[in-house]
């Protein structure tokens, strides 16, 4: 019976919902022994954990989940298993607390986190920083998705908690998890990054420095874009800091106000800092007077972009190059105009002709 049973699970076959129901009234031993088989591969561990567990009673049931966590790649978080939700809700508090740290990098957390705003006896704030020091770089990233960003989750927090987990994780040694810190700060509580500018500016992670420019314009434009220039043309500042500042200026300042920065960077000895300005140059502003000196420029792949902006028949009129059928003011438009001037007085003459009396 048993064994017919388990190859039914196994090979997907469907069990009625009164022979699932009757499962739990099992005598301990032969529920132990179906148990034991399922338990032997991820299929069975699966069905276990949708089908059997929550029927079970307690003590049976927490323990049985406890056991279940003995198999990590369950919990893999780059695959979606509704079912681990089910381990996590029937866990003791005392196996829930010891696996806390885990289970908040694995593909349980948002269930985690369920269960722990509803039981209510630890204050979600505290088990947040909790994890922010002991868990994994996953497990403090996948908290703040969970807790700050998961529209299904919204309000598990408080706005002011929300500020004290970020503030925590802005000092995170992961960048990537610094990063969505950063990024969420400079959304909601852009102060905290502004309390220490320069620190967030000369971040190593990239994505740290654009989240704090992104906070600094928000709050104050003209003296972000002012840092931001500044950095961009301090030869002792870092490279990547100056390439995060002049990225920073090319999305927010107008074309008008970057063309002439353009114009002197498209020409700058470091190569990276020449590409990058041709790239505003191409994707954002385009102008005649950065696209001039692109054209110009000692570094081929800048060149290149110079060259293509100005092109006098598929250029960029913007940019003071033209392309067919585009109305602009480039040199095209006006060779069409020279052209069609020499065709109008041979269509004139032919026209004469054939009115002419034979």
């Amino acid at each position: 019976m048993i064994r017919v049973l388990t190859h039914r699970i196994l090979t997907g076959g469907q069990l009625e919902s009164d022979e699932i129901a009757r499962l739990p009234g099992w005598l301990g031993e032969r529920r132990r022994r179906l148990i034991e088989q399922l338990l032997s591969s991820p299929a069975g561990r699966r069905w276990v954990r949708c089908r059997l567990l929550p029927g079970l009673p307690d003590p049976e049931r927490a323990a049985l989940a406890e056991r279940l966590l003995g198999w990590p790649e369950d919990f893999d978080p780059t695959h979606r298993d509704p079912s681990t939700r089910q381990v996590v809700q029937a866990l003791s508090c005392e196996a829930l607390d010891r696996a806390l740290v885990w289970l908040a990098g694995t593909n349980a957390a948002a269930a985690l986190w369920e269960r722990l705003a509803n039981d209510g006896r630890t204050a979600l704030r505290e088990v947040a920083l909790r994890v922010l020091r002991e868990g994994t770089s996953l497990a403090r990233e996948t908290m703040l998705y969970v807790l700050v960003i998961d529209p299904e989750h919204p309000a598990l927090l408080s706005a002011e908690e929300v500020r004290d987990v970020l503030a925590a994780a802005l000092a995170d040694p992961d960048p990537e998890v610094r990063g969505l810190a950063a990024e969420l700060a400079a959304e909601a509580h852009p102060d905290l990054i502004l309390a220490d500018l320069d620190s967030y500016l000369g971040d190593e992670s990239e994505r740290v420095r654009a989240a704090a420019w992104a906070a600094a314009f928000s709050v104050d434009p003209e003296s972000a874009a002012e840092r931001a220039a500044g950095l961009v043309g301090d030869e002792q500042a870092a490279l990547p800091v100056r390439r995060s500042a002049l990225l920073a200026l090319g999305q927010a300042l107008p074309t008008e106000r970057m063309a002439p920065l353009l114009a002197l960077l498209v020409a700058h000895p470091e190569p990276a800092l020449a590409e990058d300005a041709a790239d505003l140059l191409w994707r954002m502003h385009r102008h005649p007077l950065p696209a001039q000196a692109a054209a110009q420029s000692p570094h081929p792949e800048v060149r290149e972009i110079g060259e293509r902006l100005l092109h006098p028949e598929r250029g960029s009129p913007a940019a003071g190059g033209d392309r067919p059928g585009a109305p602009g003011s480039g040199v095209g438009f006006y060779r069409r105009l020279l052209e069609l001037g020499r065709e109008r007085p041979n269509r004139d003459h032919q026209e004469q002709d054939r009115e002419a009396p034979q």
